[in-house]
This record gives structure tokens, C-alpha cells and sequence, in this order.
């Protein structure tokens, strides 16, 4: 038996000529190990009603449909796995009006907080659904935020050094190449993003 493959009927026909978008959800269990390859196995392919392919992904299904066909770093391609749950980062964005009727002003985002159970040394990527677009001025980067008198503010990723980049057309990404986490620390940042001029359609925020 295959256990790592879906097959998902549908109650009547797929428009594949108007390019209708479609959309599910399915539960899997998570591997018990993790290896970057994982990032690189996704593929969807449909089939007719006896089961034959008619057309489908030659290459893994990219998480960021921004990502070039010449960016080929394991994190640039699908989706993998963490090692822990990470449930209760906090997403803010400032002013979710668009940018059309903003005075063309980025919003400010706060991401805040990121913990790690233990002592992490990666990279990082920050993906917004597709239509925003991450401001590339770093100045407007703000490594520290919600810090308290109880809880001091370390710097996101180990040091004020440590600043986002935006890495060609992918506009609503943000890397950190190399970035340090203490155990069971609170990191957050704020910094600057776009809103679209209409909401996502066709992304992680539909």
C-alpha cells in the first residue's frame, strides 16, 4: 500500500480551460524524522474517471509561487516539517487598508512570538501570501518588540546584524541567512510590508 499518496474525487467536471481555481484540505501524519528532500516530493497530478493520468507537476509543487525556476535551495521549493508545534505566533499588521488608498505607505507587521525549545542556529524565510510585498530598506527593520521590564527583549535572529533580504522577484518573501535563537526566549520584530490592492485569491489567506 502506498500510504503517502491521495487520491481526491470530485462530484462532476474541472474547468481546466477558464482557469478555475480550486482548493482542498486533507489530514496526513507527520514523518517522525526530518530531511530536506521532503521539500522536494509534492506533486499533484489529475486522472480521469478510470483512474488513467491525463496531466500533472513534473517537478515538486512549489510552497511560493513566486519562486524562480533557477532558485533551487531545498527552502525554496515545498513545504517540510518542524521539529516542534509552534502555535501561538501572533501576526499583526498595522493597517490593513490597501495600498492604492494608503497614500501609497507600507504597513508596519509585527511578527512576535517566535520560541524555540532549544538552541537553534538556521536560516529562516518569512513567506506573505502572494500580492504582498516585503519593504527591502532595512532601516525600517526593527530587530526588538514587546519588551518589558520582566521579559527584556533579546535581538531577533542573535544581533542587530542580522537583517532580512528580499531575494529577487520574490517580493512576498524575507530571508535570514543565518539566524541564532536561544532556548525558550520571546523574539519578535516589526518591519515594513505592502498591501495588495485586492485580497489573495489564490494563497494562504483566501
Amino acid at each position: 500500500t502506498t500510504y503517502n499518496r491521495a487520491r481526491i474525487r470530485v462530484g462532476g467536471l474541472i474547468d481546466v480551460i477558464d482557469r478555475t481555481y480550486y482548493g482542498f484540505e486533507v489530514m496526513v501524519t507527520h514523518p517522525t524524522s526530518y530531511n530536506t528532500l521532503m521539500s522536494d516530493n509534492w506533486k499533484l497530478w489529475l486522472e480521469d474517471a478510470q483512474g488513467y493520468t491525463l496531466e500533472g507537476s513534473r517537478d515538486t509543487v512549489k510552497m511560493n509561487p513566486l519562486q524562480a525556476p533557477t532558485q533551487t535551495l531545498f527552502y525554496h521549493k515545498s513545504w517540510g516539517m518542524y521539529n516542534d508545534y509552534m502555535d501561538k505566533i501572533r501576526i499583526n499588521v498595522q493597517n490593513l487598508r490597501p495600498y492604492v488608498i494608503s497614500d501609497s505607505k507600507d504597513s508596519t507587521i509585527t511578527i512576535w512570538p517566535i520560541i524555540f525549545t532549544e538552541a537553534t542556529q538556521t536560516s529562516l524565510r518569512i513567506t506573505a501570501p502572494d500580492g504582498f510585498v516585503w519593504n527591502t530598506d532595512t532601516t525600517n527593520f526593527l530587530p526588538t518588540t514587546n519588551c518589558t521590564e520582566s521579559e527584556p527583549c533579546q535581538a531577533f535572529g542573535g544581533g542587530s546584524g542580522v537583517l532580512p533580504v528580499v531575494e529577487g522577484t520574490v517580493v512576498n518573501s524575507i530571508i535570514f541567512s543565518v539566524v541564532y535563537f536561544n532556548a525558550n526566549v520571546k523574539y519578535g520584530f516589526q518591519h515594513k510590508i505592502r498591501i495588495p490592492n485586492f485580497n489573495p485569491r489564490t494563497s494562504a489567506n483566501s
